[in-house]
């Protein structure tokens, strides 16, 4: 029996080669005996129809392989962005997490996001650089940019014995630095060590489908990581529900301490009464400390499954350390720590399109409720509501392919057909509205949507993607924002839901004229960098003349259009490091902090001025873009940024007469 349990996720942008890689590391293992193809529909972990028939992972996997001393469960994960709340969800239960680059794009703004992600997670990282075996591939480039883009803690493994190596190690660190220059090598517990308190992040270089580089890794994973050890109490951590074929309820859980058993009772109490009447007391408590007694539950396991791939076993019991999926608890959700584990976990990701479901004629709209009630058990984030005034059911989403495979998984498994309403940019703020007013000048922000819409059809036969559609209704998403804050008179149509009780009416909300609000546009400054292709090839040679240029660039776009610029900058990798901020002729430049990103610092400015001021941000990290609309400010992808700068500059070089 192996000597070490871990739990590893794997993750990447989409197209990197995640599934690849999990196959590839189970076929080198000798897990399955036959290595199969995304492109051929025959992946061991994509076996869901709905992802054999598209080709990407929707629904985070679980499988098991053994190397050398090390048993390992793989989670594989979604790498569309769509799909990042299901992602997100695996994160709590991993030990290490694998982020896999191609070698062929490099780090892109999802990678970023999932970067962040795990760093919010605390979770170690090993990353695999993949597709290595095309051409246009430069190792020590993409060695640099991950370097410049991710962590410089970042380190080549693939000659982690070598002198170079040894003091790249070593360099992460003052107290291992100290006894490598008494030692002339970093001790393996050391970079153990490191890796475990994210002061070190494994960098190797392979191809998944030629199966390059694959042993090397495996070697290295089991070679430099850390088992836990965990505590005699049970305790454990949700991180999904799913139903069978037969329609069972599955509840998959991370076990964090003691022993789970078939027929063991659980409960959500944080320590479970030892007998069936001190349960019945506490639950009839009604001193402060036990809180609301109609939340609480106790239920029986009735079967342990592990599952590898679609296929599972049913031990009797499982140690600490396992995971698993088990029967017979109906009131569990992910996120939800039981036993010893503490308080539950709230999802840093929401969607931000809010839509209707509009139903089949003759479709009773509370049967279906009760039906997409089981779908939001598997998938949260979709915050199924019904609109008791409109008998309207809603859902949000991520982007137009989740709202694609939701209809697909609706009509799979109830029959049901149904179509989708009008796009709303979902504004948490926006509940609870009660001010009654009058107005003069209607703005429909569903009829702008329904006009760019159509816009964009006649110009394009395909339904467009997330960003695409991003970009399409920017305009709309402005004005809506803008009415919101401010700068212009309208109305926008509201459900006021009163505090006594009363059956909610539809009411007017009338903005009052007011002096527009000065305007801020903060540049996330490598994430334009990166999108433009001209910078990102001069990245390559030189960052500052690559920086130098963007400044300029915005130097100009900032004449033009009259609004404060801000450009932000990394350099939280710099140790002692200070915020720096001074103007470069009529911008601001900042570079953040020690410990503090670019995201981070626009987070900061745009929840501490957003209701001050009218900000814009320009980025594509999709984390990032959620978390600004969220604080109402308005969003520009650095793509549409860079296409507005240059065509200022035409029409500018135009009417000046400029060559």
């Amino acid at each position: 029996m192996a000597s070490k349990r871990i739990t590893t996720g794997i993750l990447a942008h989409v197209d990197a080669g995640k599934t690849t890689l999990s196959e590839s590391l189970l076929f080198t293992a000798g897990a399955i005996r036959r290595l199969g193809k995304v492109d051929k529909r025959d992946a061991f972990l994509d076996y869901d129809t709905t992802e054999k028939s598209r080709g990407i992972t929707i629904f985070s996997k679980q499988a098991r392989l053994s190397w050398k001393d090390t048993d390992i469960t793989i989670l594989d994960t979604p790498g569309h962005v769509d799909f990042s709340a299901e992602m997100e969800r695996t994160l709590p239960v991993m030990d290490y997490a694998i982020l896999v680059i191609s070698g062929t794009d490099g780090v892109q703004s999802h990678t970023r996001t999932l970067w962040e992600l795990l760093g919010r997670y605390d979770i170690p990282v090993f990353i695999f650089v993949n597709k290595m075996d095309l051409p246009q591939t430069d190792k020590e480039v993409l060695m640099a940019a991950i370097k410049a883009d991710l962590d410089a803690a970042c380190v080549d493994f693939t000659a982690v014995d070598l002198p170079d190596c040894q003091e790249d190690i070593a360099s992460c660190d003052e107290s291992v630095m100290e006894k490598y220059f008494d030692t002339g090598q970093v001790a393996e517990s050391d970079i153990r060590q490191l890796i475990w308190d994210r002061k070190l992040f494994p960098c190797y270089f392979g191809s998944a489908l030629k199966l390059i580089g694959i042993e090397e890794f495996l070697d290295g994973f089991s070679k430099h990581t850390l088992s836990r050890t965990y505590p005699d109490g049970f305790g454990a951590r949700i991180y999904k529900i799913t139903r069978d074929a037969q329609g069972n309820r599955l509840t998959h859980m991370r076990i964090t301490g003691g022993v789970l058993r078939t027929k063991m009772l659980l409960t959500n109490l944080r320590e479970r009464p030892d007998t069936a009447a001190d349960l019945h007391n506490f639950k009839n408590d009604d001193s402060d400390h036990c809180g609301d007694r109609k939340d609480i539950w106790e239920e029986k396991v009735n079967q342990i499954r592990i599952y590898n791939g679609e296929k599972f076993e049913t031990p009797q019991e499982i140690p600490a350390g396992e995971v698993c999926a088990v029967t017979g608890l109906t009131h569990t959700y992910p996120g939800q720590g039981l036993g010893i584990e503490p308080e539950d976990i709230t999802s840093c990701i929401h969607p931000i399109y809010l839509r209707s479901i509009i139903l089949p004629e003759g479709m009773d709209t509370g049967e279906m409720l009760i039906k997409l009630r089981r779908l939001e058990e598997e998938m949260p984030e979709l915050n199924i509501s019904l609109d008791m005034d409109m008998m309207e059911l809603r859902v949000q989403i991520m982007g137009q392919l989740q709202m694609e495979i939701l209809s697909s998984l609706i009509d799979e498994r109830y029959g049901v057909k149904v179509e989708f309403g009008p796009i709303h940019i979902y504004y948490p703020e926006e509940e609870n509205i009660e001010e009654e007013v009058e107005n003069e000048e209607v703005f429909d922000f569903e009829t702008e949507v329904e006009r760019a819409r159509r816009r964009a059809r006649s110009v394009s036969d395909k339904w467009l993607g997330t960003e695409e559609v991003d970009a399409i209704l920017k305009q709309a998403t402005h004005a809506n924002q803008g009415t919101k804050r401010s700068g212009k008179n309208g109305v926008i149509k509201r459900i006021r839901r009163k505090a006594d009780g009363e059956p909610a009416q539809p009411v007017k909300k009338t903005f009052k004229p007011k002096e527009p609000l000065e305007k801020y546009l903060l540049v996330d400054g490598y994430n334009v960098i990166y999108a433009w292709d001209e910078l990102a090839e001069l990245a390559r040679e030189n960052m500052d003349s690559s920086r130098g240029k963007l400044l300029d660039e915005l130097c100009n776009y900032q004449g033009i259009k009259g609004m404060n610029l801000i450009a932000v900058f990394d350099a939280y990798r710099v140790a002692g490091h200070t915020t720096e901020a001074f103007d470069y002729h009529n911008i601001h430049v900042v570079f953040t902090k020690e410990a503090e990103t670019a995201d981070q610092y626009i987070e900061r400015f745009a929840h501490d001025h957003a209701k001050k001021y009218d900000v814009t941000v320009a980025t594509s990290d999709g984390l990032e873009q959620i978390i600004i609309r969220g604080e109402g400010c308005r969003l520009l992808s650095s793509r549409d940024l860079i296409h507005d700068m240059i065509h200022e500059r035409i029409i500018f070089n135009k009417e000046h007469h400029v060559s």
